[in-house]
């Protein structure tokens, strides 16, 4: 009753009314002008509410759109007075603002203090692309700062996030950065810029804890990486595909002008299943020139120089790489110790040059080497006199365990080749290698095909072994498919050229090599399925022996002993062979291709008739 008296009594019923009316008619006048001044330049505005402080305008939840762009403010702050000026400029796409209060520095002038709370910012037309922050708080003004939870940039199916990111005018730093794309789009990442440069006129730093990269079928992860003046730096990086770690760098720096400027502390790779071996290069500078597709590389590894070219399309990749002409002591030195176990025991002279052409798309492969290399200092078990008398090497036994066995011409079990038939030696020919005789150690053309169905098939099928290449490998190294092997089968089988004449290398080859399990060299082997002397072997039984050597476990025949007829069929097409190679005579390929072999049987049967395939 006592406020209802209060209200009745004039003397400040009038005030009290003139006031609340003045208060309201000013905010919606305000409201209403505000909305005004906006609609006439093409937009469409809501306004919830304004509030009038003596200080400072409060305007919730405002609404706007038109042109193609709108936005949402939940609550804003102006200040007005001498203190105070503002702008915002929204520039296409939803903003969402809390708590955003502009205020003016002190001393005048157009620089603003800005504080925003949770900010969310999605921009359509950023660079083409669309734009993603959700900024828990940001300051803005000479020093901005800002610290973003999350950040994306997606543009033609290219996708970069960020996640719990500082920024600031002079420095950016990420706890995890992921990109995704694709090697088609993977220049478009330049058109995505770092922000204005710093007052000391260099770019802005990046600083970025874990990277994570996507490029087809290709990963890339990296931690402490920096950008800073053009540079990249990784403390650690690596390269990897469908799973498998293919290169590894440590301490790795490259720098973006015209051209990608390379210097890494080390690197490593092929520790993936084609390999099962480790390669580590140290010591590594160069350039890629970007000026044009596909890109050119120069690089120094070590004393070495290699340059090139390279390019992608759709995961898969185009290179060429030229090695410039290099002393092979330095080759040795600069090769990983990984992949020189036995090489590193000689000292060579001489010079090596080469090149490689690989397209894994089609795929090609195209090797060309120019061997200059000799032993100059060869350890024992290396050298001509270990080979013509006698000499130790570690094969597997039939439950695939290591033993040591003693071998060589002062050997009974070993057979000259002037007492094995000819028929062996040219059905290994025509099996193996027909070009034994005519070159020097290594066949590129049967290597490029070889590599080609390895890449094929994405592991190690087939190695384009050479006569000489087998009996080197046999000889001194393991039977595991790795580039390590390979690398140093090369080496090994240019020294053994070097040392033994072809007919040295063939009588070498057909007493080391694996013809049943755990046994090896043609004597037992002609006496294990034939129960003959390598000199008596017929045609079609030397073909037999030479069939058999890609897989000496192969049994192709049954319990009687009779040759399946697909594998006398493949026996058939290696006679004639040989008859197109002058190797065999009308009359000898005429009988040969008449005989059956039958395993235990010093003789073949003698059939009228082709097999069927």
């Amino acid at each position: 009753m006592k406020i209802f008296s209060f209200i009745k009594n004039r003397k400040f019923y009038i005030p009290v009314l003139l006031i609340v009316t003045s208060t309201l008619l000013s905010n919606l006048c305000i409201k209403k002008y505000i909305e005004y001044k906006i609609e006439k330049k093409g937009y469409k505005v809501s306004i919830e509410e304004i509030s009038i402080h003596l200080d400072r305008i409060d305007i919730k939840s405002m609404h706007l759109s038109g042109k193609g762009k709108k936005a949402y403010i939940k609550n804003i702050s102006v200040f007005s007075g001498n203190e105070c000026e503002y702008l915002v400029k929204i520039d296409g796409g939803d903003v969402y603002l809390d708590e955003v209060s502009p205020k003016e520095k002190g001393g005048g002038g157009k620089e603003f203090c800005m504080n925003f709370r949770n900010v969310k910012v999605e921009i359509d037309k950023y660079k083409g692309g669309k734009v993603s922050l959700n900024v828990i708080r940001a300051n803005v003004n000479e020093d901005t700062t800002a610290f973003i939870s999350e950040g994306s940039y997606v543009k033609d199916g290219m996708e970069i996030k960020a996640s719990n990111m500082d920024y600031t005018s002079e420095r950016i730093n990420s706890e995890r950065v992921t990109v995704k794309t694709t090697t088609e789009q993977i220049n478009k990442l330049k058109d995505i810029k770092s922000g204005k440069p710093a007052g000391n006129g260099e770019s802005k730093i990046i600083n970025v804890k874990n990277l994570e990269a996507y490029i087809g079928n290709y990963e890339i992860l990296g931690s402490d990486v920096s950008y800073n003046n053009k540079v990249f730096r990784f403390n650690r990086v690596s390269l990897n595909k469908d799973g498998n770690e293919l290169v590894n760098s440590q301490g790795l720096e490259f720098s973006k002008t015209e051209q990608i400027s390379i210097k890494a502390n080390e690197v490593s790779g092929f520790s993936d299943s084609l390999s099962q071996s480790e390669i580590k290069l140290k010591d590594i500078k160069g350039k890629i020139l970007l000026d044009t597709s596909p890109y050119s590389y120069e690089l120094n590894v070590g004393p070495a120089f290699v340059y090139g070219t390279v390019s992608t399309n759709n995961g898969e990749i185009m290179a060429s790489a030229n090695l410039r002409l290099v002393e092979c002591k330095d080759l040795i030195e600069l090769t990983p110790e990984s992949m020189k176990d036995v090489i590193s025991k000689f000292t060579f002279s001489g010079n090596l040059s080469g090149g490689i052409f690989i397209d894994t798309k089609t795929p090609t492969v195209n090797i060309d080497l120019k061997n200059g290399c000799t032993s100059i200092k060869t350890p024992t078990g290396y050298r001509r006199e270990d080979l013509i008398t006698k000499f130790k090497r570690i094969v597997k036994d039939k439950d695939n365990k290591d033993r040591e066995i003693v071998t060589g011409p002062n050997d009974p079990e070993w057979v000259s080749l002037d007492d094995i038939s000819p028929y062996m030696n040219n059905a290994v020919l025509v099996s193996e290698d027909l070009g034994f005789y005519h070159h020097q150690g290594v066949l590129l053309s049967a290597l490029n095909a070889a590599l080609e169905d390895d890449i094929k098939s994405h592991k190690f099928m087939r190695g384009g072994s050479t006569i000489s290449m087998q009996t080197a490998k046999n000889l001194w190294l393991s039977r595991n498919k790795t580039i390590s092997r390979k690398y140093q089968e090369l080496f090994l089988t240019f020294h053994l050229e070097s040392i033994l004449s072809k007919k040295e290398i063939m009588e070498t080859y057909l007493n080391v090599i694996e013809f049943y399990p755990g046994e090896y060299g043609i004597r037992k082997a002609a006496m294990h399925y034939f129960s003959i002397n390598p000199k008596n072997l017929s045609v079609a039984q030397a073909a037999y022996l030479a069939s058999i050597l890609p897989n000496p476990k192969q049994t192709p025949y049954d319990a009687t002993g009779r040759v399946s007829k697909y594998r006398m069929a493949h026996i058939r097409r290696m006679i004639s062979r040989m008859l197109e190679n002058s190797m065999l005579t009308n009359q000898e390929a005429e009988i040969a291709n008449k005989e059956w072999v039958i395993i235990g049987s010093p003789s073949p049967e003698m059939e009228i008739g082709e097999p069927e395939e």
